[in-house]
């Protein structure tokens, strides 16, 4: 089940995003990353349970 959004965007965009997702559902945790660093410090437990969101980025995720 889905519990974790990983959220990979700028700030301007984070605030709306966020907004909008917890409107759908306010018991998802949402987790900000802006940069590939900050998504490779994600802990890859919290994977099984995420999706990752990434808008209006220039972070090429690697598979």
């Amino acid at each position: 089940m889905l519990d974790t959004i990983i959220l990979l965007t700028g700030p301007v965009e984070e605030a709306a995003l966020t907004a909008v997702l917890r409107k759908h559902n306010p018991q998802v945790a949402i987790r900000p990353v802006k940069s590939l660093e900050d998504l490779e410090a994600v802990d890859p437990s919290a994977l099984a349970h995420a999706r990752l969101i990434a808008f209006v980025t220039p972070v090429i995720v690697p598979a």
